[in-house]
């Protein structure tokens, strides 16, 4: 066998397995997505409507008071951004970063602080000279009401004590395996959180707030209702990132699968035509060698 023909076949080999990894990594992919799917669903509906319940409330004209309802001044932006541990995601980190360049380009960047979830945006921010308050690793299932608790509490502290002028979140928001986009949503001060803007949702109508009657009080209602808003909201952003995630990595996987067996399929024609050639070449030398034993 000749080094050439050598040299295919141990491509044939290497594309073979990475094709299988790359299967079996599509297949954890989208068991993992159905899961993360359900978790989307469940979850989402009851914090769309405790943010429309609260923006209802604010809005209908009653005199409220509360710590995170209060204007934004000028201190550093809090910025959470989400992101992956790993790799293998196509874009769906890059698509994260883009918008937290072009929000520090706008901004500038000694004007942001941020809390990182991910270690692929913790390392790019860092790179970036950006100021990282707080980071993360993603947690587990069962780990994650730490994380939300950890979170809400450092942005509605730092909100509180001025030492954050207004927070923001960029995540990636899932609406199907196909359609995931990369958002920046304000979430501090929550009279100005606009998580539901441009995501289908129907705004919430004022009329009918302004002529309810409220058991608690509205004030009451309010304070009671702020945290967990807050803290939902956090938590959406998350489970839509994760939800992403699974969906961006799916995807990267089966092109990656489609990619190996193609480069298969070129490689087993290759190796045919230079088995070929070498059984060619193999007769013409016999034949050769037969004619100058005739000839002698």
């Amino acid at each position: 066998m000749s080094v050439e023909l050598r040299d295919v076949k141990r491509r044939i080999n290497s594309t073979r397995h990475i094709g299988k990894v790359t299967s079996a990594l599509q297949q954890v992919s989208s068991a993992k997505l159905a899961r993360a799917r359900r978790n989307v669903k469940s979850s989402s509906l009851y914090t769309e409507q405790a943010i429309a319940l609260l923006q209802g409330i604010v809005g209908s004209g009653s005199t409220l008071e509360h710590p995170l309802l209060r204007n934004p001044s000028s201190a550093p932006i809090c910025v959470l951004v989400i992101g992956s541990d790993r790799g293998l995601c196509g874009g769906y980190n890059s698509a994260v970063m883009d918008l937290l360049t072009s929000l520090a380009r706008a901004e500038g960047k000694e004007n942001l602080a941020l809390i990182v979830v991910g270690d692929i945006p913790r390392k790019r921010a860092a790179a970036l000279g950006l100021r990282i308050d707080q980071s993360h690793r993603l947690p587990s299932l069962e780990n994650r009401p730490e994380l939300i608790d950890s979170i809400a509490g450092q942005m509605s502290a730092g909100f509180i004590n001025g030492s954050y002028g207004r927070a923001m979140m960029i995540y990636t928001h899932f609406i199907s395996p196909i359609d995931k986009d990369a958002l920046i949503k304000n979430i501090l001060p929550l009279s100005a959180i606009d998580i539901l803007e441009g995501l289908g949702t129907a705004p919430p109508d004022p009329r009918v707030y302004s002529t309810a009657i409220y058991d608690p009080s509205a004030p009451e209602l309010v304070e009671r209702l702020v945290p967990e808003v807050l803290r939902q909201a956090i938590d959406y952003a998350y489970l839509h990132s994760v939800c992403s995630e699974d969906a961006y990595r799916q995807e990267a996987m089966m092109r990656a699968s489609d990619n190996a067996q193609e480069m298969l399929r070129e490689l087993k024609l290759s190796y045919s035509r230079l088995r070929q050639q070498d059984i060619t070449t193999e007769m013409l030398e016999i034949a050769a060698s037969g004619g100058m034993s005739a000839g002698n």
